[in-house]
């Protein structure tokens, strides 16, 4: 990475927006022949720049060093961190599949059902997937231990299941 006063003597390095050209070969602009604005732009994605790399650890850093910009080396560390659309769906479909797939195992406590329940939806908050409260509620109750499903079917019953929320359905059963 060329320094600010590497620039300003016009050696190499890069110019605000080089990461857009689609050229081959880019002779970049010496800093004296910037404008105010590419000045004020350059010195921004410096300091970003160097905010970001003294952020990360050096494993982290050895894999976005080769990037340019600060918007480069922050759209790398999302891709590493976030992962690709494929792999964004790929988490949502499981979380999905573990939602729909909820339910109590034999011999489970009323506590580890909502423990595990919850673990669920909160995977799913993360994975910005959204269920209605009522779908949550109705979820929680339907899929209870038998010992459990008269007190489930009275809650149904008595309650709005669209106005509470699943900690509450938690703790009036228990």
């Amino acid at each position: 990475m060329a320094t600010e006063k590497n620039q300003k003597e016009g050696g190499g390095g890069r110019a605000p927006g080089s990461n857009l050209l689609d050229h081959k070969l880019f002779v970049p602009k010496p800093y004296q022949y910037f404008t105010e604005k590419q000045k004020e732009h350059y010195k921004t994605d410096e300091e970003a720049l160097i905010y970001l790399t003294m952020a990360i650890p050096n494993d982290i850093y050895n894999r976005v060093d080769s990037r340019n910009s600060a918007k480069e080396v922050w759209d790398e560390l999302s891709r590493q961190f976030e992962g690709s659309e494929v792999s964004i769906q790929a988490k949502q479909n499981l979380c999905i599949n573990a939602y729909e797939g909820f339910h109590a195992k034999e011999g489970e406590t009323l506590l580890e059902t909502y423990n595990k329940y919850n673990i669920i939806l909160n995977d799913l908050r993360r994975n910005n997937i959204s269920k209605s409260a009522s779908e949550i509620n109705y979820k929680f109750n339907k899929n209870l231990n038998p010992e459990w499903k008269n007190f489930a079917i009275n809650l149904q019953m008595s309650k709005n299941m669209a106005q509470e929320n699943v900690t509450d359905i938690f703790s009036t059963l228990s």
